[in-house]
């Protein structure tokens, strides 16, 4: 079990694996537009690599943590990005 009481997400790749949005998405099961609002509300992991509009890559093991624990991500987070703007 998760600490949230659910089963514990199972990875379909490799921890160190660059997926794309569209990846994500059907992983997740969430639209591509919430995903984006998830990110730009800092209450999902932001890409780590953005090169122009069209090659958008996110670092599957921050995926990974953030599913086994949504609520700790972005509490974790939200408290990093702060400190970094203060």
């Amino acid at each position: 079990m998760a600490k949230n009481g659910t089963q514990p997400f199972i990875s379909v790749f490799p921890p160190t694996a660059l997926v794309s949005a569209r990846e994500i998405v059907e992983q997740v099961n969430i639209s591509r537009a919430h995903l984006h609002t998830l990110v730009k509300s800092q209450k999902f992991p932001a890409p780590v690599i953005k090169d122009g509009t069209r090659y958008t890559r996110w670092r599957w093991s921050d995926i990974t943590a953030y599913l086994e624990d949504p609520a700790g991500w972005v509490e974790r987070n939200a408290a990093t990005s702060e400190a970094a703007h203060a």
